[in-house]
């Protein structure tokens, strides 16, 4: 959900900046395993951390609008290699696919709903339902992951602006627009400036 919430905000922060999005389809629950970090980690929460994550989300749908609206899926965890492989073949679905799963309550881990989902979006299902299973867009994802896990990435969302440090949450996209709008942290001695600067996501 923090993903959708970040990928409904994403676009018009890019836009405004005036850079370019890279959108980097992983298996979350493949970078979780790699890194030791539990496949559902709300599962593994006290019910107060819960709770409070929760209420949170809420604030930030309320925050965004109409586009961060959640409506959670009956269906939990899920499960996401076709969608994703799906995105890597035509990148304009994300909005759909995310909006379908995180308001609509559709379970696009469904073949039969991920049809109709890419079909309503306006792209042919059969088409591209048929190019996940090549070869090259399998080992697309599973670079991408191998990819995110190589930079330090601990979860999604994450980001990074010109190949620099990786900003964690949607809570800090303020912090990836001043980047883009030029800001470098100072904290970090030169060494360390160009070290993540070479660092590509």
């Amino acid at each position: 959900p923090w993903s959708f919430l970040a990928s409904q905000r994403i676009d018009a922060s890019v836009n405004e900046c005036g850079f370019t999005l890279e959108a980097v389809p992983i298996l979350l629950g493949a970078l979780f395993k790699q890194i030791g970090t539990s496949i559902v980690p709300i599962i593994t929460m006290t019910l107060a951390k819960q709770r409070y994550s929760s209420v949170d989300m809420g604030y930030w749908g309320d925050f965004i609008g109409s586009k961060g609206q959640i409506l959670w899926p009956d269906v939990f965890p899920i499960r996401t290699v076709t969608p994703l492989r799906a995105v890597i073949i035509e990148p304009r679905l994300r909005t759909a696919l995310y909006e379908a799963a995180w308001q609509h309550n559709k379970n696009i881990g469904d073949i039969d709903v991920l049809s109709a989902v890419i079909n309503d979006a306006g792209f042919c299902s059969r088409e591209i339902l048929k190019k996940t299973g090549d070869d090259g867009v399998k080992k697309q994802l599973f670079d991408n992951t191998e990819r995110a896990r190589r930079v330090g990435a601990c979860g999604v969302p994450s980001f990074q602006v010109n190949g620099g440090e990786i900003i964690f949450g949607q809570d800090r996209l303020n912090v990836v627009e001043d980047l883009m709008c030029g800001w470098i942290d100072e904290s970090m001695d030169d060494n360390d400036n160009e070290q993540s600067y070479r660092s590509k996501l």
